[in-house]
């Protein structure tokens, strides 16, 4: 080969290198430029307590005062701000009522007096919907109550970095999921090897934006497990944490397999 055609070589692969790493340089400002307004949401743990709680409490008192404020506390730990912030939980409220032995009403129950449903000793249930709610109405010990579930997303405007607001954005979830897990832990928890086990919560799923248009999907699964109980003589002390943790994206999940099968596939080479 010709010194002009290694000098024209040369220059070629010099100008390739130079162009890989132009591409790289300009890759990494996009990528740093994405990263400074991503948004990351987490959603804080929370824990519910009484004191001297009846052993035959009935099932919708089981948060006491608690029960008409429960919000949960939502941080953004990323650098941009979480923009145009739409959520909604899934909860199988029949699952639950099977769990804890209710029973749906039925014609034969509607064929008896208000006033005889209400001082029936266990609760019976209804279940109604309109466009944006569920609503379940519990007619029984003493009382005939109604809770309601929206099915359609909760809204918030935005959610600024922690880093430029400190204070926590809070989120509601509907009081009788936690009224309903809370009873199905207290029932699990009177058997002494699953006392402190958690069982499943309810899923959360929020989509929200970045500054620059693009819409994220995020879901939250939870788990309820019992903290600590004082059992007395005709009544019970509890604590119970309700703990949230990001589920990973399918394209997150297929990498990790990739990554498992792989390593698999290197480690039968040795």
């Amino acid at each position: 080969m010709t010194i002009d055609k290694l000098i024209a070589a040369g220059s070629l692969i010099t100008s390739a290198f130079s162009a890989l790493a132009a591409f790289l340089a300009i890759r990494q400002t996009i990528i740093q430029r994405l990263t400074a307004i991503k948004p990351q949401l987490i959603v804080k743990e929370i824990t519910f307590k009484t004191d001297n709680l009846g052993h035959t409490e009935p099932l919708l008192n089981i948060l006491g005062k608690n029960k008409n404020d429960i919000f949960i506390n939502v941080v953004n730990i990323g650098l941009g701000a979480a923009l145009n912030i739409r959520y909604k939980w899934n909860f199988d409220y029949e699952k639950s009522f099977i769990k804890l032995g209710l029973q749906q009403a039925n014609d034969s129950h509607f064929e008896k007096d208000l006033n005889d449903l209400i001082s029936m000793e266990n609760y019976i249930y209804e279940i109604s919907r309109s466009e944006d709610f569920k609503f379940i109405h519990f007619i029984g010990n003493g009382t005939s109550t109604y809770f309601q579930h929206k099915i359609t997303p909760y809204e918030l405007e935005y959610i600024l970095p922690n880093a430029i607001d400190k204070d926590d954005k809070t989120i509601e979830i509907p009081e009788l999921i936690i009224i309903l897990k809370i009873n199905e832990l207290l029932k699990t928890s009177l058997s002494i090897t699953k006392l402190y086990k958690p069982i499943e919560g309810p899923r959360l799923h929020i989509n929200f934006e970045d500054i620059s248009g693009k819409t994220k999907r995020e879901t939250f699964n939870s788990l309820i497990q019992l903290k600590r109980i004082s059992i007395k003589a005709e009544a019970y002390d509890y604590e119970v944490i309700v703990r949230f943790k990001r589920t990973d994206s399918w394209i997150q999940r297929g990498r990790q397999k990739i990554r498992k099968g792989y390593a698999g596939w290197l480690e039968s080479l040795k």
